[in-house]
C-alpha cells in the first residue's frame, strides 16, 4: 500500500503518516480528505481510507460511507475531516462517526459553501448525512425565547438564519442605547444558528431588569428586536 491511490475490488487510498510531522490522506474518489496534525498518532504508520456502502432493506441501495483505518485507533490530537459537497447543495449536512456498538454519533460539523469540515478523535467508519434543515432562502432574526426571562434564573435564546457564509455581529443594548454585551462577532456558515444570553455584561456583571435590544449587523444591514428582563 505505497502511495495514496491504491485500488482493489473496492478503491483504497493509503498514505504513510509520520507521528512527528503528521500528513494528509485523500480518498480515491477525491471527495474526502483527512488531515492528521503533528503528534496525532502514537507511532508512524499507514493510514487507509476505503469507500463502502451499507445496503438497505431487500438489497436496495444504502448509504455510502468511508472506512478510515486502522479501525478504532484513538488519536492523540483530533484529525480534521473535509468533504466536498455537490455544488449548489440546499441542505445542511453533518458528519457521523460509527461507534464500537455499531451506532452512529453526530460529529460537530461546519458547512462553508460546498465544504463540510469536522474534527474526529478516533478512526473507523465515517459518513455524511443531509439533515432535515434546509439552507435558509434569506436572512432572518427571530424573537428571543423565553421573553421575558428572569434574571439569574434562566438564559434566553436568540435564533438567526443565514442564507450564505457571512460576517456578522450581535450586540445587546440597554434602553439608553448603551452597549451592554457583544454576543458574537465573526464569520458564520449558512444555516440556522442559536445564541444564548445570561443577562450579563461583557465584564460578567449582571444587568438590571428592564427593556433591552439585541441588534444584528450582517451584509451592511441592521436588524433589531426588543426583549424584557424580569427580576
Amino acid at each position: 500500500l505505497a502511495g495514496n491511490t491504491g485500488s482493489s475490488a473496492k478503491e483504497i487510498a493509503a498514505q504513510f503518516v509520520a507521528a512527528e510531522t503528521g500528513g494528509d490522506l485523500l480518498s480515491a474518489d477525491g471527495q474526502i480528505q483527512i488531515h492528521f496534525p503533528r503528534a496525532s498518532l502514537r507511532q508512524d504508520g499507514y493510514m487507509t481510507l476505503m469507500e463502502s456502502e451499507v445496503k438497505g432493506a431487500n438489497g436496495t441501495e444504502g448509504q455510502r460511507h468511508y472506512l478510515l483505518g486502522p479501525a478504532q485507533l484513538s488519536l492523540q490530537q483530533p484529525a480534521e475531516v473535509q468533504y466536498r459537497l455537490p455544488a449548489g447543495v440546499q441542505r445542511i449536512h453533518q458528519f457521523e462517526l460509527q461507534q464500537p456498538d455499531g451506532s452512529w454519533l453526530a460529529v460537530k460539523s461546519q458547512q462553508m459553501d460546498d465544504l463540510l469540515t469536522a474534527k474526529i478523535s478516533h478512526t473507523g467508519a465515517i459518513r455524511v448525512i443531509a439533515t432535515a434543515q434546509s439552507i435558509p432562502a434569506q436572512f432572518a432574526l427571530h424573537q428571543n425565547y423565553p421573553n421575558p426571562f428572569r434574571l439569574g434564573a434562566e438564559k434566553t435564546t436568540l435564533v438567526f438564519e443565514l442564507p450564505q457564509r457571512q460576517e456578522m455581529e450581535v450586540i445587546i443594548y440597554n434602553i439608553l442605547g448603551e452597549k451592554v454585551r457583544t454576543l458574537v462577532q465573526g464569520v458564520y456558515a449558512a444555516g440556522i444558528h442559536t445564541l444564548q444570553w445570561d443577562g450579563r455584561r461583557d465584564d460578567r456583571s449582571q444587568v438590571a431588569s428592564g427593556v433591552y435590544f439585541y441588534q444584528c449587523k450582517v451584509a451592511q444591514q441592521t436588524f433589531t428586536r426588543k426583549m424584557l428582563i424580569l427580576q
